[in-house]
């Protein structure tokens, strides 16, 4: 990691459970399988040098979501372990956290940390609006709300994109961050 350029990233989290939802997800006959990926967002991706992080992601993790996506996968950064007191030298490099969990009745309550992490960091978010705290959290105007599907999912990363009040959402995040959970 020494040698990579941590600057631009986009931190992602996920866990076995994340990975179990995608490998059901992939093997799914209903699972939202887009035909192609939007060629603009993967040049603005390189164009910008954004790059996507993902920590605390296994080997097996790390191969599932390679194979899932395609000319994407050169823009992933892959930490398998780090310290608690590291994550935020990376989350104050960063533009957006994405905390994405599976609407499985064991979720439906959840409160990723991973969430308040980014927002003490000033980092806008993308979650799924099937979880009810994600989702009311979201009425505050701190990011950007998907649902559990590819489409949606790229939606959620267009929007962050083109997001011309990117700036205020920052703002946003940080206040909510204090009012609710410092």
């Amino acid at each position: 990691m020494k040698n990579q350029n941590i600057n631009n990233l986009v931190d992602f989290y996920h866990s076995q459970h994340f990975q179990d939802a995608l490998n059901n997800a992939e093997s799914s006959k209903t699972a939202d399988k887009p035909s192609s990926e939007p060629e603009w967002v993967h040049d603005y991706l390189r164009e910008k040098k954004l790059k996507f992080l993902f920590i605390g992601s296994t080997k097996s993790e790390k191969n599932i979501l390679i194979k899932l996506c395609g000319k994407f996968k050169n823009e992933f950064i892959f930490i398998e372990n780090m310290k608690k007191n590291k994550i935020n030298k990376y989350l104050n490099k960063s533009y957006l956290g994405i905390s994405i969990i599976p609407p499985i009745d064991m979720y439906l309550q959840a409160c990723p940390t991973k969430i308040i992490e980014y927002l003490s960091c000033k980092l806008p978010i993308i979650v799924n609006n099937e979880i009810p705290f994600q989702k009311k959290i979201m009425k505050n105007n701190i990011g950007y709300s998907v649902s559990w599907n590819k489409k949606s999912i790229a939606r959620g990363l267009e929007n962050f994109i083109l997001d011309q009040n990117y700036s205020l959402k920052r703002k946003r995040a940080f206040n909510f961050y204090k009012k609710k959970f410092n």
